[in-house]
């Protein structure tokens, strides 16, 4: 990983406040969230990124590790941008992915996994020390670094589906199915381990380049702006031979 590692912090700058919903207001949707208390510590003069953390650390601690159905809604529709993610389609799975946060078991259903991007923002907010969010552009960027930079041993994450347009017209599957087209899957984490692996994996990059106390979203947050950067890559690094046959 110490390859991986190098290429993310020499990106480390690309690190951006996730604003999720491109229809609300990040900053103003937290400063609701959290207590009067914390609203008059939070500081207009920080940085970006100091006032995205401390929103999202904050609010974390609102919760306290007890977020209701209703809550949870609130933060996939609202904050995260997903308005199609309905309650009466999904209300069962919600209040049985709160009960697996609750007893500490996250050992993820495919039918969970189809919907991981908007259930593992209710784990995000559940602990923000533990969990981070399983999005589409963070495990694009993540998987072009461990195919480019990681060991051979290293395996990718299955992405879920995204909207993001460089993921969509770009898809790093089909890459890997070309790369590794006689056994393919058995270079992914299964579906039941994969959000596990990688809330362990972003911590470990996060305490590698931001400093032992930090947050496993601080990498995560990075991989998020390096979307671009991983097409350009892409560009510069994959050359498609075709032959006559």
């Amino acid at each position: 990983m110490e390859k991986v590692i190098e290429f993310l912090r020499s990106k480390k700058s690309f690190q951006k406040p996730d604003t999720r919903s491109e229809r609300d207001n990040s900053e103003e949707f937290f400063k609701k969230e959290i207590s009067e208390e914390d609203r008059e510590i939070f500081d207009e003069n920080w940085d970006e990124l100091e006032k995205d953390k401390f929103l999202k650390i904050k609010t974390c601690k609102k919760f306290g590790q007890k977020i209701s159905v209703e809550d949870a809604f609130r933060l996939i529709n609202k904050w995260g941008g997903i308005p199609s993610f309905k309650v009466e389609n999904n209300r069962g799975k919600v209040i049985k992915f709160i009960s697996k946060l609750e007893t500490q078991d996250l050992t993820i259903t495919t039918d969970e996994f189809s919907t991981i991007s908007s259930l593992s923002k209710i784990a995000f907010f559940f602990d923000v020390g533990k969990y981070c969010i399983y999005d589409s552009r963070a495990i694009y960027c993540l998987n072009w670094a461990l195919l480019k930079y990681g060991s051979d041993g290293q395996k990718f994450f299955p992405n879920p589906n995204g909207r993001n347009k460089t993921v969509v017209k770009y898809p790093m599957a089909g890459l890997l199915n070309f790369i590794f087209w006689e056994d393919t899957d058995s270079k992914y984490y299964k579906v039941e381990e994969a959000y596990e692996k990688y809330n362990d994996l972003m911590k470990d990059i996060s305490c590698q380049i931001f400093g032992e106390n930090a947050y496993p979203f601080e990498a995560e947050r990075l991989l998020f702006g390096l979307v671009e950067v991983v097409k350009k890559d892409m560009a510069e690094s994959v050359k498609i031979l075709i032959s006559n046959f």
